[in-house]
């Protein structure tokens, strides 16, 4: 039982990982000369050739009208920003607390990893290492939440808006969080009833 369970835990760890690696690997390019380049999401708000652009085929050679859906452009430090320097000071810590909360989801998941292998199964310490992976899985999750929905600044392009859909596909990943607060409620009240049942007999 405990080989399955520590080999859940791993595919847990790895898709852990994986999946802000993942989101981050866009931030990972190269780019000619000095060029400091940002990724946007946007959609066009309607089709038509004042908001195209063309692709050429690499068999055919041929060209081909396209629409952005994600793109990668040019940042002009010139843009004048719409909020105030309070705004992005206050932003700052937003980062750092969703850096360490997911480090902190891997000590505590670790730690009760460990504590399930020496034999506490049903204990308030596993519990409690229970609890405090899931709120620390649910905060760093809330944080790369919140850095998606600013990640488009305040720029705005002609024939296309800021396309917020990416946060809606990212908002599952809560779930995590979710599960583990959920078992450790579980496994809370199972104990007290028992703990409660031993005092009776």
């Amino acid at each position: 039982m405990k080989h399955k369970m520590n080999f859940l835990c791993g595919v847990i760890f790895i898709f852990t990982i994986l999946m802000p690696v993942a989101n981050l690997s866009s931030l990972f390019f190269t780019s000619e000369g000095e060029l400091k380049l940002s990724q946007m999401d946007i959609y066009p708000t309607h089709i038509s050739n004042d908001n195209s652009f063309r692709l050429k085929d690499a068999k055919t050679n041929k060209e081909v009208k396209a629409w952005a859906k994600s793109v990668m452009v040019e940042e002009d430090l010139n843009v004048k920003k719409d909020k105030s320097v309070w705004f992005y000071v206050a932003l700052l810590p937003v980062p750092i607390i969703g850096l360490v909360t997911w480090f902190l989801f891997f000590f505590y998941f670790i730690k009760f990893v460990i504590a399930i292998n020496k034999g506490e199964v049903f204990s308030w310490k596993t519990i409690s290492l229970l609890r405090k992976a899931g709120w620390a899985s649910l905060i760093s999750e809330m944080v790369g939440l919140i850095l998606l929905l600013f990640a488009n600044g305040n720029r705005v392009f002609v024939g296309y808006a800021n396309d917020y859909s990416r946060l809606l596909e990212e908002i599952p990943g809560l779930l995590w969080g979710l599960l583990l607060l959920l078992m450790a409620q579980t496994f809370s009240i199972g104990l007290k009833q028992k703990e409660e049942l031993e005092q009776v007999i």
